[in-house]
């Protein structure tokens, strides 16, 4: 991913830049530059698994931001009820003839908005939603 990400942002030059890191470990953001206009994060986040452990990084991201900053938090999300569960399963076989796996460990998107408003984010939203 970071390598298309690299290809794709090569235009912009060293208005884009690139981190590969550990967000389990606690000092990761360390030697990063505050004051970021946005940080990007795709498919990672849900790994830490726990609300506790998910919580600080989100509070960490906030941090590395400018007021007004991005986070573009591109993640799996568990559904917030059995209902929402099924009726997503039901519209995945019908369109593309089977479901996606969730494993059930990845927070749902009404607690990750909470731990996002806890670490100071205000505008939060799922712009994309599919399973």
């Amino acid at each position: 991913m970071l390598r298309l990400a690299r290809q794709r942002l090569d235009a912009f030059g060293d208005r884009a830049s690139f981190v590969q890191s550990d967000f389990g470990a606690d000092k990761w953001i360390a030697e990063l530059p505050r004051e970021l206009d946005a940080v990007v994060s795709a498919r990672a986040i849900h790994n830490l698994r726990k609300l506790k452990l998910i919580g600080p990084v989100y509070g960490q991201i906030f941090e590395l931001l400018r007021p007004g900053g991005l986070f573009l938090n591109i993640e799996r999300v568990n559904f917030s009820t059995p209902a929402l569960r099924r009726y997503y399963k039901d519209l995945q076989m019908k369109t593309r003839g089977r479901a996606a796996k969730m494993d059930g460990a990845a927070p749902n998107l009404l607690q990750q908005f909470r731990l996002l408003k806890r670490a100071g984010f205000r505008d939060i939203d799922c712009f994309w939603r599919e399973g």
